[in-house]
């Protein structure tokens, strides 16, 4: 699908894309607001229920000039996008690999090899005294011996931890499983992220120990994360017939809920993406299914010259 901002089309969705050009400029005409550097230390975020065209509308513009910001009692309101885009509506798989390209920012993590989430190399955590009988227990993983979020900023600590408990209270990751059976053999496939234990983990502690196992960079965006101005983003494209794993489900909704804005691109149309998600996720259905793609070296280049904010061309 073609976008162009600069007049009004008869085309229903350009018609709505214009209208919503329209409205965005005029809100940062209204709310022309200025945040100093990390000014805010809470915030959360709420997924916005969008239609495809607006997606290259707010890709690139501040959470501060998106419906439903705000900020009450220092606590800032962080609407991001979470949205899985399915089929190709471009003329050809060339034009659709550089429109994903356009979407590259500097603060945009790109996922393409599946899984995102590897269990080689993880800190194995007794996690049976971080989460027991229906309590998180925060402050006794800040004195772990192997906490890995010292080195980070004292806020984004408490917003990861905040995060990973209500991740955990919403029940936003649940595995499904036809019987016990089934449920231990799944459990025990992951030994790698937990101290020997008699019981089989619960799911909280899988979500735990995920989360504590955050890799370097997520670590590093997560600490330049500035929750008054631009927020970090994912692109997670998904050409095969593999499912998401449960690991990659957790992290990609918790990080939805510090602030990430998380773009899926599934070409094929498969549902390889949805299966942890006890709320699903909002779903643009485009074109053409296109299978066998291979994906591209897809990275972010500084531009010296900006055209707009057209993404679809």
């Amino acid at each position: 699908m073609s976008l162009n901002f600069a007049k009004q089309s008869n085309n229903a969705g350009d018609t709505i894309a214009f209208q919503k050009q329209n409205e965005f400029y005029q809100n940062m005409c209204d709310e022309n607001i200025i945040f100093k550097p990390h000014q805010y230390k809470y915030a959360n975020s709420v997924q916005l229920q969008t239609i495809y065209e607006e997606i290259a509308l707010l890709w690139n513009t501040e959470p501060k000039y998106r419906e439903n910001f705000k900020v009450e009692n220092d606590v800032v309101t962080i609407p991001v996008l979470f949205a899985k885009i399915s089929g190709v509506a471009e003329t050809s798989m060339a034009k659709y690999w550089a429109n994903i390209r356009k979407l590259c920012t500097e603060d945009t993590l790109i996922v393409k090899d599946m899984p995102f989430i590897k269990l080689e190399r993880t800190l194995k955590f007794n996690v049976d005294n971080f989460y027991r009988n229906g309590i998180f227990y925060k402050e006794k993983i800040k004195i772990d011996k192997y906490y890995p979020f010292g080195l980070l900023r004292l806020d984004m600590q408490e917003h990861i931890l905040n995060k990973m408990e209500l991740l955990i209270e919403q029940k936003l990751i649940i595995p499904n499983f036809n019987n016990q059976s089934q449920r231990q053999s799944f459990f025990y496939s992951l030994p790698k992220i937990f101290i020997k234990s008699k019981e089989p983990p619960v799911i909280e502690h899988i979500i735990i120990s995920t989360i504590l196992n955050l890799n370097k960079e997520v670590l590093r965006y997560l600490q330049e994360f500035d929750f008054g101005k631009s927020n970090p983003k994912i692109i997670y494209i998904n050409a095969s017939q593999r499912q998401i794993t449960l690991q990659d489900s957790i992290v990609l909704m918790f990080l939805s809920l510090v602030g990430f804005d998380i773009l899926f691109f599934v070409p094929t149309g498969y549902a390889t993406i949805e299966n942890y998600f006890t709320l699903g996720i909002l779903e643009h259905q485009m074109g053409k299914y296109v299978y066998d793609a291979k994906v591209p070296n897809i990275r972010y280049k500084q531009r010296l010259f900006k055209k707009g904010i057209n993404i679809w061309d």
